[in-house]
């Protein structure tokens, strides 16, 4: 008996590179099957050493970690969330690169309405800050344990800097960003807020509210930063500003030819703002700082002769450097 025609010269096509976003149908994790059905596509998830799996506030989860049931508010997990998957398909299997999970992306912009009898509310709506590590309470306290794929960010004004959490009085203005739950709540990684009480409010900070890089070419970056300062009660807020990068150990620092100065918020002259756009050459950056976009940037308060500046810490009393690190957004054209 001849095979039909179509059967004979069945085609095949060359890998090309797909991009699919849409609701999680399914998440397989068995021995011989790691599998993702999105939108009715099925999905192949190589080893975990293969595959970079991010939530917005975790960039790197296992698929172990992924496919667990249990978000806060969400019992099934990201089973019925989003995904954006990047990979390969040659027409026939689907193999993922780069998954981003996100349990759902809910935005609300508006005013706290109540701040007591240990529930939160923006416009009427109930909300809850996730805890931002383990051991660490959300806010409200009580009201979710951590969770290490949806980690909240510190609870921050919009400079960047920690505030106590009985000064976000109603009528104070929020951006909130996070998820509607199952349980009638919304619960966020983010809570954005203009105005309360900042957090030890004698020590100096700095904070770094952007970070990206783009390598344009070999040892050719742009980098880009955005970020505040603030030097303590009833003292002028600018102040020289010193880009470093941070070595892959985690400690040493390399910095870069950039001082800036920072300058007062018109909104708000008890913070300065800065901001960095550069372009740097290997002979700009020196061996030592590597060429490239870094993985992490650092910034610090620093005197007219580039020296550190120094705050006391009054929890423990002792002197430490004003500075902050955050974690690069790196794009490569």
């Amino acid at each position: 008996m001849t095979a039909p025609a179509s059967a004979q010269n069945q085609p095949t096509f060359p890998f090309t590179e797909v991009e699919i976003e849409g609701r999680i149908l399914d998440m397989v994790n068995e021995p011989g099957t790691r599998t993702m059905t999105v939108m009715g596509t099925v999905i192949q998830i190589p080893p975990d050493d293969s595959v970079t799996i991010s939530t917005p506030t975790n960039p790197d989860i296992s698929w172990s970690e992924a496919v667990r049931n249990g978000i806060p508010g969400k019992p099934n997990g990201f089973r019925n969330a989003t995904a954006i998957v990047i990979g390969e398909s040659n027409g026939a299997t689907v193999t993922a690169r780069d998954i981003a999970l996100n349990p759902e992306e809910n935005v609300a912009l508006g005013y706290i309405t109540q701040n007591s009898n240990n529930t939160l509310k923006l416009d009427g709506m109930e909300i809850v800050l996730m805890p931002p590590r383990a051991n660490a309470p959300s806010f409200p306290t009580g009201k979710s344990d951590f969770d290490p794929r949806v980690p909240g960010n510190p609870l921050k004004n919009d400079f960047g800097f920690p505030l106590i959490r009985n000064s976000i009085i109603p009528g104070t203005p929020v951006a909130a960003e996070g998820w509607w739950s199952d349980d009638g709540k919304m619960y966020l990684w983010d809570l954005e807020v203009s105005g309360g009480e900042i957090a030890t409010p004698t020590m100096a900070k700095i904070s770094i509210l952007r970070a990206q890089c783009r390598e344009r070419a070999p040892n050719d970056i742009e980098l880009e930063l955005r970020g505040a300062t603030y030097r303590g009660q009833n003292l002028p807020p600018a102040t020289r500003v010193e880009i470093f990068r941070v070595a892959g150990n985690g400690l040493a620092r390399f910095a870069y030819p950039i001082n800036v100065t920072s300058v007062a918020d018109a909104g708000d002259a008890r913070f300065g703002l800065y901001r960095v756009d550069a372009r740097l050459t290997n002979a700009q950056t020196g061996n030592q700082a590597g060429d490239g976009c870094p993985s992490i940037v650092g910034v610090r308060m620093i005197d007219a002769n580039g020296r550190p500046i120094m705050t006391t810490n009054p929890n423990t009393q002792l002197s430490v450097q004003v500075q902050d690190t955050l974690q690069v957004d790196n794009r490569i054209d």
